[in-house]
This record gives structure tokens, C-alpha cells and sequence, in this order.
């Protein structure tokens, strides 16, 4: 998902294990993808889960948004500098 992302993909996404439900919840709540609330969904149900997408230009504008932010994130680096600036504050 992240990788989709990243790239202002929108997608279609399913699944009912391990954090499957969680990510498929936020996913629909930001509105970058459609949730199949499944995770065995059926061929129609993607079939259309896909032409909901490509119909709404709504989802990659949404999704490439989501792309703009992860592609300027500084990362990694960028939360060991938020954790060190946190811990001098602290002291």
C-alpha cells in the first residue's frame, strides 16, 4: 500500500487477517482506495471496485497527495531527529 502510495496510486484493497482490517479502514476513510470489506472478494467485486476508481478522478488526486507528503518525509533520519529533539526537551 505504501508503495501505491508513494507513486498517487489509488487501490483496491481486501482482506480480513492480521492488520488487514485496520489498513483497509484507512484506506476507505482517506479515500485513496476502495475497500472490499472481504478477503475473499469475487471477481465482479473488483471488477467494479476498479471502474469506481478509474471513474473518480477524486481517488488519485487524493492518492498523489498522499505521494507529495511520503516523497518530502524525511524518513527514518527524520524520526531519530524527532525522538533526540524530544529527549532534550525532556532534560
Amino acid at each position: 500500500m505504501h508503495h501505491a502510495m508513494r507513486h498517487g496510486v489509488p487501490i483496491v484493497i481486501a482482506g480480513d487477517s492480521e492488520d488487514k482490517v485496520e489498513t483497509s479502514a484507512r484506506v476507505q476513510h482517506a479515500r485513496v482506495g476502495v475497500n472490499l470489506r472481504t478477503g475473499r472478494p469475487t471477481p465482479d467485486a473488483v471488477r467494479s471496485a476498479v471502474q469506481r476508481i478509474l471513474a473518480d478522478p477524486g481517488y488519485r488526486a487524493r492518492a498523489r497527495r498522499i505521494g507529495d507528503a511520503i516523497a518530502v518525509a524525511p524518513g527514518a533520519a527524520g524520526l531519530v531527529d524527532d525522538i533526540e529533539a524530544m529527549l532534550v526537551a525532556r532534560e
